[in-house]
């Protein structure tokens, strides 16, 4: 049986197309994928991304066990920051790529897992290290709200009645909203300013029935999708996963060589092999690009869809080194070849 949200009644009187996802029943859109998308470029958004995983670390050994869990540097989580990681296999294999930072008022690390891995992570750390009483699971009782756009700043401060003034990229805060604390955190997975709500399932549902009200746009995992593809952005299962390394990403800076994280070892040996690499695809063709079709010249495409903004069809490919930028190559999508350029990420 599919898990629901605190946001489930609230999508469906908005007759939303539910879809089932990562073992959840989400939102695919409201009323046109299109819309919301542009919403996000224009205006501002709201996504319910409540499937994912927070996860608070409070013992004693928070650093010392995170900074054997994760590829980047926890010394970067000072003064509230928080960083975007990846966590290993001991062959150098992506487990999940997450977010992690440390709040002071919060007195604790977090941590935001990808849907679809939440149980495996749990597993892995307490494997790995991690004792279960060290960690505050949030799994079921807190929701996470995503809003994104470029009047996210001028626009939600004063819906909910907070100050995000100084509060800089990939900071976080712990302030009051609607009479209950929550974990706010500024970055986003579209490329647009936004920010991050982590709270009681209670508030999540004022919060988000306060932003429908001012007129934010309710927006779904279809435009999510193609909003971090036109910026380039990995997504689990597509562009990352336990067969790929991080050396074939484009996130090599999340690897803190320096440090002792599991995989480390695996991954100096690869450095000397031939790898596969990430890059874009523009299509001038009209055509729909989707994960796994096969490129006649190497390699294959792990994300694809629509652009909104440059009313063509983009997607992400992982291909040989020897493909260089400018390249045409040929894609074979269903019973047609059709060619696309080889361009850098983000596409906009």
């Amino acid at each position: 049986m599919l898990k629901t949200t605190a946001l489930t009644n609230t999508h469906n009187a908005l007759n939303a197309k539910m879809v089932a996802f990562s073992g959840y029943n989400m939102p695919i859109w409201y009323n046109s994928a299109k819309d919301e998308h542009l919403a996000v470029r224009q205006a501002v958004g709201i996504f319910d991304v409540s499937h994912m995983g927070m996860v608070h670390f409070t013992g004693p050994k928070a650093f010392d066990q995170l900074q054997a869990l994760c590829t980047n540097n926890i010394e970067k989580t000072k003064n509230n920051r928080m960083i975007y990681t990846m966590i290993l296999n001991e062959d150098g294999g992506i487990l999940d790529d997450v977010m992690v930072g440390h709040n002071d008022d919060l007195g604790a690390y977090f941590m935001v897992i990808n849907a679809a891995n939440k149980e495996k992570i749990i597993a892995w750390f307490l494997t790995h290290g991690v004792a279960a009483s060290d960690m505050e699971i949030h799994f079921d009782d807190y929701g996470l709200l995503a809003i994104q756009g470029p009047r996210m700043a001028s626009v939600i401060p004063n819906v909910l009645g907070i100050d995000l003034t100084q509060m800089k990229p990939f900071q976080s805060e712990l302030l009051p909203i609607f009479n209950s604390q929550a974990l706010i955190t500024r970055s986003g997975y579209t490329g647009e300013d936004g920010i991050e709500i982590s709270a009681p399932h209670s508030t999540i549902v004022a919060i988000w029935e306060a932003c429908l009200s001012a007129g934010v746009t309710p927006c779904g995992l279809a435009a999510r999708d193609s909003l971090r593809i036109e910026y380039g952005l990995p997504l689990y299962g597509h562009e990352l996963g336990e067969s790929i390394t991080p050396l074939q990403t484009r996130y090599q800076w999340v690897l803190g060589w320096e440090t002792p994280f599991i995989g480390v070892n695996a991954l100096r040996k690869h450095k000397e092999k031939p790898t596969l690499k990430t890059v874009g695809l523009q299509f001038d063709q009209r055509c729909l690009p989707r994960q796994g079709h096969h490129i006649l010249d190497g390699g294959t495409i792990t994300s694809g869809t629509f652009s909104p903004v440059l009313n063509a069809p983009i997607a992400m490919a992982m291909v040989p080194a020897s493909i260089q930028i400018g390249d045409t190559v040929t894609v074979a999508i269903r019973q047609h070849q059709v060619q696309a350029t080889v361009c850098t990420l983000p596409f906009i």
